[in-house]
This record gives C-alpha cells, structure tokens and sequence, in this order.
C-alpha cells in the first residue's frame, strides 16, 4: 500500500485542492496511491501513479514518468527466469469525457548485455474500460475493427475510433562502464499517395562511469527529437492528460540536447553540472494534422 499527501500554502490552491481551513489557499493534495499485491501468477497494482518505460534522463517517448500520474489497473509478470517481462495497462484519463487508454509491452533480454522492449499504446473514448483492451493479448489496431464490425450503422464507427501508437527501446552495455540506449516512438507512416505526413520521435543516449583519480566520475549526453502532430490526432484522441503529454514533456515539434556531468568528491558529495539546448517549432501540443 502506497499513499502520498501534501499540505501546502498555494495561490490559487482551491481550484484543485480542499482548503484545509476556510478563506486560506492552504490544501489538503494527492497525487499518488496505489495497493499492489504479488502473486504467483502475476503482479496486480491498481490506483494512481506514474509510469515510464525507457532510459531517457529527461523523460521518455510513449509513456514517460514526466507525465501526469493517472488512475489505471496494471496486471506484470516475469518468464523464463527475468529475461521476459510483460506488462498490461488499463487507464482512464477523464472519467467525466470517457477518455481512456491502453498499453502493453514486452521487455526481452536476449543476452547479458542487451534489453529490447517493444510497446503498444491506444487512446479510445468509451463509457468504461473495454473488454478488448483489458485482454491485453489482442493488437490495439485490430481491437478497433473487431469493434467497428459490431456496428451495424457505419455512422457511428467514429464513437470507438482509437489513436494507437507503437514504441521500441533498446540498452546495450557496449563496454565496462558505458551504457548506449535508444527509443523509437511511431504515430502515422505517411505516403505520397495519402498525403499523411509521417510522425515519429526518437532519443538516443549515452552514460559513462569511470574513475578519475579513484574518484567516481558520470558523464550521460542524450539526443530527443519529437517530430510535428505526435500525439495528437483531428478527432481528439490524444495522448494527453492534465495539459501533459503521456510521452515526451517538449512535446511535439521540437529537439532536445541533454548533457550531465557528475564527479563524486568524497562520499555523500557530489559536484555536478547540466547542460540543455531546447528548440521548438511553431506547432506544439493541441496541434493536428487535419486531413481536409
């Protein structure tokens, strides 16, 4: 059982929080809780929090831990001795709109050195969780058929229309104390013919530990790059949540350059220093590609 509060003095606190004495901005705010509970057939965790799958230092591309913690049922299980580890998720971002999501993902160790995971994630609209979603084994595009064939009026084929994206990663210990690691998100793959532009993003990173001077020292450098109209589509399904992305803090249409230096003086004594370069471009979150 996981349970976080805060108390705090906040202008403006009683927009999102219950004052905890009357005429003040001084709150009573939650941001995390959660039961969990391991068995021998899986691990169940149901309440409120944050999730993220990936290396990025400064987040990461489908599902980040920069993101807004949202309520969702998540059922993990680990197979042949931890080199495979899947992961179901069940989420709903605005109970009030129906607005809900969906992931799954497999993680594989194929060696010593290497971990790939490969990710799936769905944002639909409905009046509850979907059955198909909570099975979790059924690819998210062929969810949306097999509920569009259910339709007898093609009207209404837009009411379970779902926006799905696919995500790869990657770490790979290339040499004592240096790590490579990497991610590719895909949102559309456009066509001349289509006129679809494509919408991707990627991140590339790198993490060195050595010693200097029998001191321990870290270096990381990571490159994000989010291409225009990612994570959102004309028909409002978007993978957004309290004015956040899901994914990538920048979010679309934009580029990040990420350096960290850290050198352990003496135990418990760490001098550091960051480095960014942010650019952005003129169509950021809320921005689609409209097919007329």
């Amino acid at each position: 059982l996981y349970e976080e509060l805060y108390v705090a003095d906040i202008d403006g606190g009683k927009e999102f929080g219950d004052p905890l004495l009357a005429d003040t901005n001084i709150i009573i705010f939650q941001d995390r809780a959660y039961a969990g509970l391991a068995t021998r057939y899986a691990d169940v965790v149901f309440g409120r929090d944050r999730l993220g799958w990936g290396r990025g230092a400064t987040g990461t591309l489908l599902l980040s831990p920069t993101a807004r913690p949202f309520t969702h049922l998540r059922l993990s299980r680990t197979f042949f001795g931890g080199r495979f580890h899947a992961v179901m998720v069940n989420g709903v971002l605005n109970r009030a709109e129906g607005r809900y999501v969906a992931f799954h993902r497999l993680d594989w160790a194929p060696g010593r050195r290497i971990r790939i995971g490969l990710a799936e994630g769905a944002r639909y609209d409905a009046s509850g969780f979907e059955p198909l979603y909570l099975a979790g084994i059924i690819p998210y595009p062929v969810v949306g058929r097999l509920l569009e064939r259910d339709n007898e009026d093609r009207a209404t084929d837009e009411a379970v229309r779902n926006n799905v994206m696919w995500d790869a990663d990657f770490s790979v210990k290339a040499t004592r104390g240096l790590d490579l690691y990497g991610e590719i998100l895909l949102d559309d793959v456009g066509t001349g013919a289509s006129g679809i532009p494509t919408r991707l993003a990627y991140q590339l990173g790198a993490l060195a530990a050595r010693d200097l001077g029998g001191r321990p020292a870290t270096l990381r450098l990571e490159w994000t790059r989010v291409w225009r109209y990612v994570y959102g589509v004309f028909y409002e399904a978007d993978f957004v949540h309290e004015g956040v992305p899901l994914g990538y803090s920048q979010g679309p249409d934009s580029r990040a350059v990420h350096a960290r230096a850290g050198l352990e003086v003496r135990p418990g004594l760490e001098l550091g220093a960051i480095g960014e370069r942010i650019d952005r471009g003129e169509d950021g979150l809320g921005i689609f590609w409209n097919p007329d």
